[in-house]
């Protein structure tokens, strides 16, 4: 008996000299890794913005248009819990979700409802850095992407990884 195959995809929105976001996603959840050591101000907010986003394009404001497919809107029941399905919450709110950043901030969050595939996927949209002006930086880039297979039976002990280091289309 096997166990069942896991997807790993992993991708970054790159601040440049400000840091990255790196997100990593499984079936489950999403680790959101913020490494913005040249981040100079607290209490900034940030967002995953509702439209696709390209570089060298002008960067919307931090609290316009949070990405929102399932269509709940503004909802006062979106708060910061841990661990929460956040069934409240915009997709894209993650102030909502995380609370804001901090400066030079370094900071690992779990989300449940912020997809890197599928009809939801917050792919090549802009992460949203509300500083004064707003920073922008999209999700795609990718790191690697790796689907992997188990095997932990009585007679096959053995796991197949295969690894893809450019962005799939679905």
């Amino acid at each position: 008996v096997g166990k069942r195959p896991g997807r790993k995809m992993e991708y970054v929105a790159n601040f440049g000299s400000i840091g990255n976001i790196t997100f990593t996603s499984d079936e489950y959840e999403t680790l959101i890794k913020v490494n913005l050591p040249g981040l100079k101000s607290s209490g900034v907010r940030w967002m995953v913005h509702n439209t696709w986003w390209q570089e060298n394009t002008t960067c919307p404001p931090a609290d316009e248009a949070y990405y929102d497919p399932l269509m709940i809107g503004h909802s006062t029941y979106c708060v910061k819990a841990v661990g929460s399905r956040f069934e409240h919450c915009r997709v894209g709110d993650m102030v909502g979700k995380h609370g804001p950043l901090s400066a030079h901030s370094t900071q690992d969050f779990i989300d449940l409802s912020l997809p890197l595939n599928g009809m939801a996927s917050v792919l090549n949209r802009a992460v949203v850095l509300g500083t004064n002006p707003p920073l922008c930086a999209r999700i795609g880039e990718p790191l690697e992407e790796q689907l992997i297979a188990k095997f932990d039976g009585p007679y096959l002990k053995r796991s197949v990884l295969i690894s893809q280091t450019e962005l799939l289309r679905n």
